[in-house]
């Protein structure tokens, strides 16, 4: 089962990808975890498809402004760790019972936020098109290996794999600088 967090994150993005990059631990480590959003985080944003994102010191709520709520949230939850490295919060997110992490960086702007995610996809369509997705999928691996260890993990009854890394904040960083996250999309601030 998807924690209400997991699901407004992949819901506010339609992440449909086959291969995720996934976190052994939360990141960035050794960063104390923030128990709510900060003053600057909070607030009223727009994605620019008429969808408003609504943060406040423990929740967010997403969807349709001044219509149904699509997905509601809270920070309170174990599944859910919000961290802080430089100029990019994290949100680590992971599902109910599991050990592993999804995470998102995001970043304020002047009016608003961006929001970032590893898309194996994305990285694939950026190299040379002439090789099959296979070997470019091995090529992205192999570059994320020169960062930080990467592990496959094996998904039971699928083609479907998923990759596990572990990296320190240094190498967190490199991952960011080297643009292994995608941006997902900005949000623009309202209030």
């Amino acid at each position: 089962m998807k924690t209400k967090f997991t699901l407004f994150i992949l819901s506010i993005f339609v992440l449909s990808s086959c291969t995720n990059i996934m976190f052994e631990t939360s990141v960035p480590k050794d960063v104390e975890v923030i128990p709510q959003f900060p003053k600057e985080v909070i607030g009223q944003y727009y994605d620019g498809k008429k969808d408003t994102l609504i943060i406040t010191e423990k929740t967010f709520r997403y969807g349709k402004s001044n219509k149904s709520t699509l997905i509601v949230g809270s920070l309170d939850k174990e599944e859910s760790e919000l961290r802080k490295l430089n100029d990019f919060y994290y949100l680590n997110l992971r599902d109910e019972g599991d050990e592993y992490w999804t995470v998102f960086p995001l970043q304020m702007t002047d009016d608003g936020l961006d929001a970032y995610y590893i898309i194996m996809e994305t990285l694939i369509e950026r190299l040379d098109t002439t090789k099959s997705s296979e070997q470019r999928e091995k090529e992205v691996i192999e570059s994320m290996n020169k960062i930080t260890k990467v592990k496959v993990i094996e998904k039971p009854n699928s083609d479907d794999k998923e990759y596990l890394i572990n990296p320190t904040n240094q190498e967190l960083e490199e991952l960011m600088q080297q643009g292994f996250f995608v941006k997902l999309g900005g949000f623009k601030r309202l209030k």
